[in-house]
């Protein structure tokens, strides 16, 4: 993913590394609880990046909103996949 490339330095094993320190916070063990995690992490990496997108000037009050009613929908679908997963691991 591009945003966390960047985080790294350009660094590609760092931003592997990076993913990876991610995803292991959701505490996976099944492949149905990484690819959980997966979407997740990448549903509230996406609403981190419109964010700071909607932070830039010379946008219009609309494409604002625009930006921050995506962000606000993605931040409900990561804690969604959140909730399955840990619903998911309660079961355990």
């Amino acid at each position: 993913m591009p945003m966390l490339r960047e985080a790294a330095g350009g660094d590609e094993d760092a931003a592997r590394a990076l993913a990876l320190d991610i995803l292991e916070q959701y505490e996976p063990r099944t492949s149905k609880e990484l690819l959980e995690a997966g979407e997740a992490a990448a549903f509230k990496l996406v609403q981190i990046r419109l964010q700071m997108e909607a932070m830039e000037s010379g946008l219009s009050d609309k494409e604002r909103q625009s930006l921050l009613r995506q962000a606000s929908m993605l931040g409900r679908s990561s804690r969604d996949a959140h909730g399955w997963l840990r619903r998911s691991q309660a079961k355990r």
